[in-house]
């Protein structure tokens, strides 16, 4: 069985764009949960600071998740970017000058 993912379909935007935003939900609440939703204070860059210590863990739990009930493997760049509450990496953008 092969998931679904964006390497196998580039095309379809809208499923993308619709697992993104589910995505993006799913880490708002998880993060709500964790005591996450503000940004803590603290260094970033300290391996001890709250997102350090989440980040990865989430990132697995969804991926699992994902594929397990959507049968779609997400990529880095749409786990990072959901988790941090950043655009859609994926969008269609227009090349016209």
């Amino acid at each position: 069985m092969q998931a679904y993912t964006l390497m196998t379909e580039p095309e379809n935007l809208e499923r993308h764009a619709e697992e993104f935003a589910q995505l993006t939900v799913w880490f708002q609440a998880k993060k709500r949960q964790l005591g996450l939703d503000e940004t803590p204070q603290g260094d970033m860059y300290d391996m001890y600071h709250p997102y350090n210590r989440y980040t990865e863990a989430l990132f697995k739990e969804a991926t699992a998740l994902w594929q397990s009930e959507r049968d779609y493997l997400l990529s880095p760049g749409q786990l990072m970017a959901a988790f941090f509450g950043l655009p859609n990496p994926n969008r269609r953008t227009s090349m016209d000058a």
